[in-house]
């Protein structure tokens, strides 16, 4: 299915609260969601942001998250939402706490999809 503002088929929303939940449970679960998320951002914009793999590679999950927390501001232009550019602020946070960075990446992914 495809967005009217020109995006490519949308993500799933989830429960933030539940995926930075469970990350801080089990760290293997926050390089899962980065994989998820590239995935829906890369079917989302027609291009590819990151390879999704990169999220289980270590030094490149890093640039996974990067590119992920970079893309944001481009998905929400074009699903109408309010564009912040946070992206340094989304990548520290997912840096030095990934479940509160998790939480706030996945609050604007639902935004996204939302709309």
């Amino acid at each position: 299915m495809a967005d009217e503002a020109g995006g490519g088929a949308k993500g799933k929303v989830e429960n933030s609260g539940m995926q930075a939940g469970i990350s801080f449970v089990c760290f293997l679960y926050a390089l899962y969601w980065i994989f998820l998320k590239v995935k829906e951002l890369n079917d989302y914009l027609g291009r590819e942001v990151a390879n999704p793999i990169f999220a289980f590679l270590p030094g490149l999950n890093i640039l996974a998250m990067w590119n992920l927390c970079g893309a944001l501001q481009e998905a929400q232009q074009k699903a109408g939402v309010e564009a912040k550019d946070e992206a340094m602020i989304d990548f520290l946070s997912c840096f030095i706490c990934a479940p509160y960075g998790i939480f706030r990446v996945q609050n604007k992914l639902n935004e996204i999809w939302e709309k």
